[in-house]
């Protein structure tokens, strides 16, 4: 797998002391959105919920790690989940439009139109 010859190469950079440990885990994280974004473009959405479950463990508060979260979890039609992670990506980032818009995509799925209405036209718009 080219990842884990990526990182390989990373840690060895690491080691000898030319990279340092936060640019690993930097490039690591990259490397894994980049996987995400593919897998979700393949309609591979249960790879990409994993590789995006991964990428939340090593970034905590990435907004768009949730929001790319909830996308694979409402192809998979497992729309509580995914409404969870939107929302957890408009707490971190309360300006964040296409994270509303996709809450309110997953409420209307759940047929919650008052709901969903709300969700994409948060007060201050």
């Amino acid at each position: 797998m080219k990842l884990r010859r990526f990182f390989s190469l990373l840690l060895m950079l690491f080691w000898v002391g030319l990279v340092t440990p936060s640019r690993v885990l930097s490039e690591f994280v990259n490397l894994l959105i980049l996987q995400g974004n593919a897998a979700q473009a393949a309609r591979k959405y249960t790879e990409a919920e994993v590789i995006w479950r991964r990428v939340i463990e090593i970034k905590l508060n990435n907004a768009d790690a949730y929001n790319n979260l909830g996308n694979a979890l409402r192809d998979q039609k497992k729309l509580k989940e995914a409404i969870a992670a939107y929302q957890k990506a408009i707490q971190l980032q309360p300006d964040f439009a296409a994270a509303y818009n996709n809450l309110g995509n997953a409420l209307r799925d759940q047929k919650k139109l008052d709901e969903a209405i709300a969700a994409q036209v948060p007060e201050f718009f």
